[in-house]
């Protein structure tokens, strides 16, 4: 039996071991034990164990700039053509995270839409987004059909399920 020592360091929070005489499988049972012990003690704080908090969305994260707009009268050409207009009410930070993407075929042609998530800050001015207004990305100049707009618990952001590629 080879002789095995666990070897805690507490400032990385990292164990390593000192073996000696020991064969190939008898290294890979300690090396598996080794890895799942590593990742048990991560969650170790020296007295308890810590529960994982969820990530949340920090400033540095809402890296582009979006601009909303709602729907405003619709506009008669004279021909019976009628145009819709939207009306451009604030521009904000976002941070846009795509999300799934699929084709569906429409009258014999292939049509791709790209969902995305959209998190912004909550404000009095954010807190108006319904699912007629659109997003328009104001450095790339993509546009983004609002799905749904839904405040988070504490009130701090707005996830945006948006749709980019379909008739707006």
């Amino acid at each position: 039996m080879p002789q095995v020592r666990f070897k805690k360091n507490f400032a990385s929070r990292h164990t390593s071991l000192v073996m000696k005489d020991q064969s190939h499988r008898e290294r890979l049972v300690l090396l598996l034990l080794l890895a799942l012990l590593n990742t048990r003690m991560s969650n170790w704080n020296g007295r308890r164990w810590r529960k994982r908090m969820p990530t949340r969305t920090k400033a540095e994260e809402l890296r582009s700039r979006l601009s909303f707009a709602k729907r405003g009268e619709n506009l008669d050409d004279g021909y019976g053509n009628i145009q819709e207009n939207f009306i451009e009410q604030f521009a904000v930070q976002a941070r846009v995270r795509p999300r799934l993407g699929g084709e569906t075929v429409f009258a014999a042609r292939l049509e791709g839409r790209n969902a995305v998530a959209i998190t912004i800050r909550y404000s009095n001015q954010t807190k108006e987004i319904t699912p007629d207004w659109r997003a328009t990305d104001t450095r790339t100049g993509e546009i983004y059909n609002i799905r749904s707009a839904i405040a988070d618990e504490r009130k701090y952001f707005m996830e945006i399920l948006g749709e980019k590629g379909v008739a707006v």
